[in-house]
């Protein structure tokens, strides 16, 4: 039976481990590609989101390494799942939204019976991990899925909202509107206007040929 315990905490932990790399490197190269995002103009991203993105990147980094170290199984990870799978929960409440919710409410119930039969200094270490590991984890997974402002595809334009601007940028100002016309066939002009600051743009034969604020 105890033999049947250390093979279990061990095959816990060895997968806790290869969840933190996993993590890791999905911080690093996700703060890697908003920077590279940041120098296109399309993305009219402001340096707040790239510093927002770097700090969470380093957060989740951090937590990832504190959780994989610990020994105690899987309860880390599942404190981050249950955050994540509350946030898209709400997200898409309209389609899957509700499915999300519930598993999130099963995931806090199963986390909360876990924690109540932990020492109290090893659960704060636990809780603390986890809720890094959720914070730097959530928003800097959003940011990964944010898309271009503007992107020209073959015989028009394609616009979408950035979700930091669902926050407010820099300015304090949030949303965006947009507004664009077809000059010819294979050209299309617009503007958009993204966190206070309206941009002009020109799409040719479905390449981006100019994005400039004004």
């Amino acid at each position: 039976m105890a033999a049947g315990n250390r093979d279990n905490a061990q095959t816990s932990h060895l997968v806790s481990v290869a969840l933190g790399l996993l993590v890791i490197a999905f911080a690093a190269r996700t703060a890697v590609v908003i920077g590279q995002e940041w120098r296109e103009p399309n993305y009219a991203m402001p340096v707040s989101v790239v510093a927002v993105a770097a700090f969470c990147g380093v957060l989740t980094m951090v937590g990832a390494y504190v959780a994989a170290r610990d020994t105690n199984g899987l309860r880390p990870w599942l404190t981050v799942l249950t955050a994540l799978l509350f946030l898209w929960g709400f997200f898409t409440i309209f389609s899957i939204g509700l499915g999300l919710l519930l598993a999130a409410i099963a995931c806090l119930v199963i986390r909360l019976r876990l924690a109540g039969h932990q020492p109290l200094v090893q659960r704060h270490f636990l809780l603390g991990s986890g809720l890094m590991l959720s914070a730097g984890l959530i928003p800097l997974s959003a940011l990964s899925i944010s898309g271009p402002v503007v992107e020209c595809i073959p015989g028009g334009v394609q616009s979408s909202v950035p979700i930091w601007t669902l926050f407010g940028s820099a300015s304090g100002r949030s949303g965006m509107t947009s507004s664009g016309s077809s000059v010819s066939s294979q050209q299309a002009e617009g503007r958009v206007t993204v966190g206070g600051t309206t941009y002009g743009y020109t799409c040719t034969n479905g390449r981006l040929t100019s994005f400039q604020p004004g």
